[in-house]
């Protein structure tokens, strides 16, 4: 299109400088280039909010990709699924909702071009998404924050440039971010997150746990249901874990290049300054624990 526009200014400066090509000649070309720009038009508004309603079953599933802009996913009513989207920067992103049965899909994607990889003022589409609570939700955007609420099934949550916040929610998540914090608070299941330069904080949850960062803390505040393999692992930063109730750990917890400390005393096996080895309790629940350059804290 750039390559159409320069042909058409020259054919109108050439017009205007009496070079041999007439207005007529001018203004077919401008004619040209706003059909082609109507061809290549997005097919989002700038600062509009496109809404989708879709009615679903008891196996609904909701499918997010997006290049940009920050997803929330939030529990509702029974039987459908409601997506409200916002754009920034319309022209240069395409954007579809789809849905096959009980699966809803959301696709947001930037068009091919030097201007989109600008780190300033992207394009985005920000998504809020109300489904029913037992939907299974597999969520990534490129550049975005992730806030699921109040959801009672499954899923995988990835983002590459934001961060990760699960709240109030049952059942079993997996999934990453790359420079974000990842949060969750309230949680019921299992949940496997792993982050590269960020901290990784779990509050008031119960269940089974794998959390690691590679530049960050780990911060662990809940119960270890018995039975659950834990793990985790900070290459450098600090993990700090609150046991709720009676600890009953198998646990193994180790720093390479700092201190481990315990209260709850074990029932057997062996402690030093840079590890712990043994049995907390009964032991219901396995606990690995390793911090490359940093301190283990377990209370």
């Amino acid at each position: 299109m750039q390559r159409v526009w320069t042909k058409t200014w020259e054919a109108g400066a050439g017009a205007i400088n009496a070079a041999g090509i007439s207005c007529r000649g001018y203004m077919t070309g401008l004619l040209l280039l706003s059909l082609i720009m109507a061809a290549c038009a997005p097919n989002v508004v700038q600062g509009a909010v496109q809404e989708d309603t879709f009615s679903v079953g008891r196996s609904s599933r909701l499918a997010v990709v997006s290049d940009g802009g920050n997803i929330d996913v939030i529990a509702g009513p029974p039987g459908v699924i409601v997506v409200q989207t916002s754009f920034q920067k319309a022209d240069l992103l395409t954007y579809e909702v789809t849905n096959d049965g009980d699966t809803v899909t959301v696709t947001a994607k930037q068009l091919p071009g030097l201007r989109n990889l600008s780190k300033v003022n992207r394009p985005a589409a920000n998504i809020t998404i109300t489904a029913p609570r037992d939907t299974f939700i597999d969520i990534a955007t490129g550049k975005g924050d992730i806030a699921i609420e109040g959801m009672r099934a499954s899923g995988k949550l990835t983002t590459s440039g934001g961060s990760i916040s699960l709240d109030d929610a049952k059942g079993g998540f997996e999934g990453g971010a790359m420079d974000r914090d990842i949060n969750i608070f309230s949680l019921i299941g299992k949940a496997s997150f792993e982050t590269l330069n960020g901290t990784v904080s779990v509050k008031q949850s119960k269940g089974a746990f794998e959390l690691a960062t590679s530049d960050g803390h780990i911060y662990f505040q809940g119960e270890l249901t018995p039975g659950g393999r834990n793990g985790f692992l900070a290459s450098n930063g600090n993990v700090v874990v609150e046991i709720a109730g009676e600890p009953s750990l198998r646990i193994l917890a180790s720093a390479l290049n700092g201190e481990v400390t315990s209260s709850p005393p074990l029932t057997s096996g062996s402690q030093d300054s840079t590890s712990i080895s043994g049995i907390i309790g009964l032991g219901e629940a396995e606990l690995v624990i390793e911090a490359n350059n940093g301190t283990v804290t377990l209370n």
